[in-house]
Order: C-alpha cells, then structure tokens, then sequence
C-alpha cells in the first residue's frame, strides 16, 4: 500500500506541474495555438494512469506471474483508448483537432516517461 501512496504522489507532482505548464502556455501563447481543453488532459492522465496502477498492484499482488500478462493488457488498452479519444474529439471538435491532437501527445509523452521511469525503479531497486 505504500508503494500505492508514493505512485500517487508523484503522479500528483507531475500533474500539478504539467497543470502549472499548461497555465503558463495559455497565458503566454496566442489563442489560436492553445486548445480549448489543455487543462483537462493532465487531469485524464492522471485518471488513467491512477487506476491503471490500481488494477496493476490488485492483479500482481495476488500472483506476481501475472504481472507482465496484466501490464500488457492494460498497455493495449490504454493505447486504444487514448485513440478512441482522440479519433473522438477529432471528430466532434474538428476546428481544434490538430491543437488538441498536439497537447494530448505532448502529455502522453511526459505521462510515459514518468510511468516507465517510476516502474524501472519498482522492478530495479538500487543496491546499498
């Protein structure tokens, strides 16, 4: 459960900043290159990313050879999701498509980051 509280802090941390970021770029660019939902799409990260961990730690804690299998399948998921998102918006908003389409995978990329960086240090932890 500690393991949980950490994650959650430090995705809170990075959605704090990225929401910060996202203020700042609103504030300092032209309208025309901000999308109307910048400041939603930390926030669906953090969601997404929230309960993937869950459902991640509720698998593997109950047989940890389920780990990869469950990492995989949530990885498959999210990534359809985050399609169907965008194909969505895309669709329904198509005067702030590409805007959108940019800031969701500027975030996607720093949610990734974070993600892959936070599990390395969970599966390799350092040796004193």
């Amino acid at each position: 459960m500690e393991a949980l509280k950490r994650f959650v802090l430090f995705l809170g941390v990075i959605t704090l900043l990225a929401m910060i970021a996202s203020v700042f770029f609103k504030w300092l660019a032209p309208a025309h290159m901000v999308s109307s939902v910048l400041l939603f799409i930390p926030l669906f990260y953090f969601v997404i990313l929230f309960f993937s961990k869950l459902i991640l730690q509720h698998v593997s804690s109950k047989d940890d050879r389920k780990f990869t299998q469950t990492f995989l399948a949530i990885s498959v998921f999210r990534f359809l999701l985050y399609l169907a998102v965008l194909i969505a918006y895309s669709l329904l908003f198509p005067n702030d498509a590409v805007r959108f389409i940019i800031s969701f995978f500027v975030f996607y990329f720093l949610f990734t980051v974070f993600e892959i960086s936070y599990l390395y240090r969970d599966l390799h932890p350092r040796k004193n």
